[in-house]
């Protein structure tokens, strides 16, 4: 970059549109920097939030999301799995102009405290670089794993792992009954079992409260889909899914025991993988896993042979 072509925030007001649209140009977005998530962040945490073009010279090249808690002189931002390029393997050069401008737009003083997951994957010059423009390493590192929906479902079928496979014809053998709902009209009762669920097992996770808020907000623009399973009359299994650009997220699942038993998530999944070829979303992402801490969901996950991607790392 030249010296007349520096990067540049440009934090112009969008309307809902302009903001969808931008997140059809970034090629593997994700939903912490979808509105859908904004808009809940604000009802449920008083988190404001402000959208940024990245630009250089008059080229936009990204965008980010950040949000915000100001009281008095206190001053907290949060900006999660940002920045979002424009363009697929942008350039390491980016990332790095982009720490040194963020830093110098939100710099380091008392009372202020920075939050940053950055959407880079880890590595000696990322974490060089953050640390050369003053961000202090938290040591939580993020990782998920990206579906490629671009091949055909023979090719994504193919790349399962065998024991996931396996149970997966297992599943479809059971003649479950799957029902796709993109209207909000089963997310009361979808969100009464995952918080029956989040609460019994005790696992860290958005409240029901807060994921009805970004259902809210995404039904109006037919941006989630809930997949129930159904074994006669019983319901076995669900999961929302929520789309955001060219790309979509696994939010969150349950599951009932006989669910397990007939091998629902993974039918739901594999559905879910079908509705979103048809929907022409390009890449699924299955969210986060724990390799040290999770190891069964982490299995799970890379059982669809996807690709893993880990973050740098929290910064602050």
């Amino acid at each position: 970059m030249t010296k007349n072509h520096k990067m540049q925030f440009d934090w112009t007001s969008r309307k809902v549109g302009e903001w969808r649209g931008f997140m059809k140009q970034v090629p593997r977005a994700n939903y912490l920097q979808s509105m859908p998530f904004a808009r809940a962040l604000r009802m449920q945490d008083q988190k404001v939030t402000r959208l940024a073009l990245i630009c250089i010279g008059e080229e936009k090249i990204g965008m980010m999301a950040i949000q915000e808690i100001k009281v008095g002189p206190v001053h907290v931002i949060y900006l999660y799995r940002g920045p979002m390029w424009f363009q697929e393997n942008p350039p390491e050069e980016w990332f790095a102009a982009f720490a040194q401008l963020f830093n110098q737009t939100f710099p380091r003083r008392l009372l202020r405290r920075r939050r940053w997951l950055p959407e880079w994957r880890d590595g000696a010059y990322a974490q060089k670089v953050l640390l050369a423009n003053g961000f202090r390493s938290k040591a939580q590192s993020y990782e998920t794993v990206w579906l490629d929906l671009e091949k055909s479902e023979s090719e994504i079928r193919s790349q399962f792992k065998t024991k996931w496979r396996h149970a997966l014809t297992h599943g479809e053998r059971a003649d479950l009954k799957v029902h796709a709902d993109w209207t909000g009209a089963s997310a009361k009762v979808f969100l009464n079992r995952y918080e029956a669920d989040r609460l019994q097992k005790k696992y860290q996770g958005r409240s029901a409260k807060f994921i009805a808020e970004e259902i809210k907000t995404a039904v109006a623009f037919k941006d989630m889909v809930i997949l129930l399973a159904f074994k006669g009359d019983e319901l076995l299994a669900g999961i929302l899914i929520l789309l955001h650009g060219n790309s979509a997220s696994y939010r969150v699942g349950w599951t009932t025991e006989d669910g397990r038993k007939y091998n629902a998530n993974r039918v739901l999944l594999w559905e879910a993988v079908k509705i979103l070829k048809k929907a022409e979303v390009h890449y699924f992402d299955l969210g986060g896993v724990e390799p040290s801490s999770a190891q069964g969901l982490t299995k799970f996950k890379e059982g669809m042979g996807g690709e893993t991607f880990k973050s740098v790392g929290l910064f602050r």
